[in-house]
This record gives C-alpha cells, structure tokens and sequence, in this order.
C-alpha cells in the first residue's frame, strides 16, 4: 500500500463574555498537512504540521491580539 497525503484547513470565530470584564471577539484560521505511511499490514503511522493565525480584539479595553500557532503531530493507528 502507498503512503497517503492529505491537507485540511481549519478555521473559527467566537465571542467571549462575563460580567466585569471586557468581551472578546476571536478569529483563527490555518491549514494542516500530513502524510500516512503503512507499516505492517493494519498498521499506519503519520506525521503533521500545522499553521494557524489567531486575530482576537478586548471591548472597551483597545487592546488586540495578534498570534501564530505552529503544531507538529505524530500518530500511529492499528486495525482494519
């Protein structure tokens, strides 16, 4: 069996409240790549990377953030 490559992009919004502080407005969105690699029959293991961006702003507060997030991602599977 040949190795599988496969890319996925990722993303999501949200909003955060509480009484007494400031609401928060999220953005984050990325894509992730990996390859499977058979081993033994039923058996795979896979590396991925990942990169993501985040954009988050604080009501009230003026204050911004502005982030990145690398993710490397090892994993085996076994079975049908």
């Amino acid at each position: 069996t040949r190795p599988g490559v496969w890319i996925q992009a990722t993303g999501g919004s949200g909003t955060s409240r509480q009484a007494g502080t400031a609401t928060a407005h999220d953005n984050l969105g990325g894509v992730m790549a990996g390859v499977d690699v058979p081993v033994a029959t039923h058996i795979q293991i896979g590396a991925a990377l990942s990169r993501s961006h985040l954009d988050a702003t604080l009501d009230g507060l003026a204050g911004r953030i502005d982030g990145a997030l690398d993710t490397v991602a090892v994993y085996g599977r076994a079975g049908h």
